[in-house]
């Protein structure tokens, strides 16, 4: 009996094993994804062509067509009148909110998008880069076109508390988060909703940057490419055209996002901040606190390298007049820690022999009225106190305070004082007889003798290793 039961039972398990089997091992569905159209220009483009070549390859998909406002004129969508849909992200009175976002309408887990002027392959390719995507649990996937074979594939790097964007060459030649050229991009949707605004223009460009910021990359698909439509652009007029309306969306975007600075993959700089013809990047400062320090950020970088080049050109003209002149505050704390600025500063201070005031010319000239020199550098009498002040520019406002201290008993006091200001404080004249000097933003400069231990009478004996923002009642520096 025990013999027959066992018989018996035997082709159940077997049954069951491959049951199970079957439901771990059974094949996906196809993979649900739509379309998006977002990179075109009105003025020039092929998208009925294109629209036509998503709805014909693939007919069942839903195509979004993304823009800033109305297309116009307006475009036929006769070959996908059910799945095409009109995003117009342009804010009107009889728009809500969530129909300016099309991801919210967007219910496919996969998404590619697809720049104008494309002729879409049929099924088979685009399968298969659905199927590399899940396979290997990537969230971005490209494939070049034809006519970009050979474009750049580059990393960045967002410092968003140093404002600025690095790109280089990938350690891995198909692996990067900034790509260059016409391609077509296969996106999860879940990524996608984790960016700030995937939408904004330049499009891609930005959504790349903030893909990099999230440390997001894009794998390059190994196979394959997608064939280009009509030309585009191919007029000097629409190409000049083209370029500027990227250039002008790209400093749209950078402000909006904070970048000021961008240093290509060649190592070139190209500034997005303030010049001397426009006002600093932040407002009037209360309390000492600069109001960037609050969205965990410091000092600008373009308004850093304003402070430099006035810092520089302060101690040059005192230097060449005989005034005598050292580093006092915060900006003899970051010579001696790194012999520049401290990233979080927003001033530069020296301390003058108020004796010597007399002998520089833009100095005496700043005591009667605001003088602007002939290099565009403005030098005044400060509003606060008994001191002055060489502004960037009359515009700018990054600048260099400069405080007239006297000797009184031996020891170096003044008329203005700030009490917030733990280091604003008289000293004993030995630290400057004789002055010293110290590697500073390139130069060597004038400063007190024995500065470690004039630092610590200033600031306290901490001060050097154990950095801090200028008021840490307001908030304390973060420990990473």
């Amino acid at each position: 009996m025990r013999f027959k039961f066992r018989r018996l039972l035997t082709p159940v398990i077997v049954l069951l094993n491959l049951s199970l089997f079957y439901v771990v091992w059974k094949p996906s569905g196809p993979a649900d994804y739509s379309f998006i159209i977002r990179e075109f220009e009105q003025f020039e483009h092929d998208l009925e062509a294109t629209i036509s070549s998503i709805a014909v390859s693939h007919p069942s998909r839903k195509i979004f067509i993304i823009s800033d406002d109305i297309i116009y004129p307006p475009i036929s969508l006769k070959n996908c009148s059910s799945n095409c849909v009109l995003v117009n992200r342009a804010p009107a009175f009889h728009k809500d909110f969530a129909s300016q976002y099309p991801l919210q309408a967007i219910d496919s887990e996969f998404i590619f998008l697809v720049p104008d002027s494309t002729e879409l392959p049929e099924h088979g390719i685009l399968e298969e880069m659905l199927e590399y995507l899940e396979r290997r649990s990537i969230d971005f996937l490209a494939l070049r076109y034809k006519s970009t074979e050979g474009s750049d594939c580059l990393h960045a790097n967002v410092n968003i508390r140093e404002w600025f964007l690095q790109l280089s060459y990938p350690k891995q030649k198909n692996v990067c988060n900034i790509l260059h050229g016409k391609h077509l991009l296969l996106a999860r949707k879940t990524a996608l909703m984790k960016l700030s605004d995937p939408f904004m223009q330049p499009f891609p460009e930005a959504l790349y940057v903030q893909m990099s910021a999230l440390n997001f990359t894009i794998v390059m698909h190994p196979k394959h490419h997608v064939m280009d439509g009509k030309p585009l652009f191919t007029s000097q007029h629409n190409q000049w055209k083209k370029n500027q309306l990227d250039l002008k969306r790209r400093i749209e975007f950078f402000k909006t996002m904070g970048i000021k600075k961008v240093i290509n993959e060649k190592g070139n700089t190209k500034w997005y901040g303030c010049r001397k013809d426009t006002p600093r990047c932040f407002g009037t400062v209360i309390e000492d606190m600069p109001s960037y320090l609050f969205a965990g950020k410091w000092t600008p970088p373009c308004c850093l390298d304003a402070l430099r080049k006035t810092a520089l050109h302060v101690f040059h003209e005192l230097k060449n007049s005989g005034v005598r002149y050292w580093l006092e505050g915060g900006s003899l704390l970051g010579a001696f820690r790194s012999g520049d600025i401290i990233p979080w500063d927003y001033d530069v201070d020296i301390g003058i022999y108020l004796e010597d005031l007399h002998r520089n010319s833009w100095l005496r000239n700043a005591v009667e009225r605001p003088t602007i020199d002939e290099k565009g550098y403005l030098w005044e009498k400060a509003v606060e106190g008994d001191f002055y002040r060489v502004q960037y520019s009359s515009v700018n406002h990054m600048h260099v305070d400069i405080f007239p201290f006297y000797s009184k008993n031996g020891t170096m006091t003044k008329n203005s004082w700030f009490k917030s200001h733990v280091q604003d404080k008289e000293f004993p004249e030995t630290f400057l007889k004789p002055l010293a000097s110290i590697p500073f933003l390139g130069e060597v400069v004038s400063a007190p003798n024995n500065i470690r231990e004039f630092l610590a009478f200033k600031f306290g004996a901490d001060a050097i290793n154990k950095p801090a923002y200028p008021n840490p009642s307001k908030l304390a520096f973060p420990n990473t």
